[in-house]
């Protein structure tokens, strides 16, 4: 159950262009990827999407093979998800109430369901939203990135901020007592 990536305690980092890119490697399973992080939350809500806790996705277009960010909507908090052939699919797995309020613990599961895929989304340890999409999610062997997003079409997008334990395991943790165990020693 070795991550495939991850970067270790403290990483601080800041939307002037700190970030770190991690090659595409063969252990990344495509049907089946747990993403785990802690962050500090800003402040307040963010006048502009705080993008880059963990993307995956190519240098051009609109394609996310994975994604998870602070979110400017009111009402939503983090958003994390990946896009299929048709649609992006999201998961809002806090809202807007985490703002403020320090560290946190986020995850998100995906899980291979015949031509579909199954989302779970986890927050401080719990599974707060689910979903399975319509079609399977994108393949491909973009690099995984902390800090940033590295599409063209959201370029300069930055977290601004601090994350801890991040990792991404090339299998889905589908239990919950995986994510909680985790967040419980973290």
């Amino acid at each position: 159950r070795d991550s495939v990536a991850s970067r270790g305690l403290g990483d601080v980092y800041k939307r002037q262009g700190d970030y770190v890119s991690i090659p595409h490697v063969a252990a990344y399973n495509q049907d089946e990827q747990t993403w785990l992080f802690n962050s500090f939350a800003p402040a307040v809500q963010p006048s502009t999407d705080v993008e880059g806790l963990l993307y995956k996705a190519a240098n051009t277009g609109l394609v996310q093979e994975a994604f998870s960010y602070y979110e400017v909507v009111a009402g939503v908090g983090i958003k994390v998800g990946h896009t299929t052939a048709t649609t992006v699919e999201n998961l809002i797995i806090v809202n807007d109430s985490v703002f403020g309020t320090g560290w946190n613990f986020a995850g998100l599961t995906k899980s291979l369901n015949g031509a579909n895929d199954d989302l779970a989304g986890y927050f401080d340890g719990r599974l707060t939203a689910s979903k399975t999409t319509v079609g399977h999610g994108f393949q491909g062997s973009s690099p995984i990135e902390f800090g940033r997003v590295s599409t063209t079409s959201t370029a300069g997008r930055y977290y601004d901020g601090q994350m801890a334990e991040v990792s991404v395991f090339p299998l889905s943790l589908i239990h919950i007592s995986e994510p909680t165990r985790r967040y419980a020693i973290s």
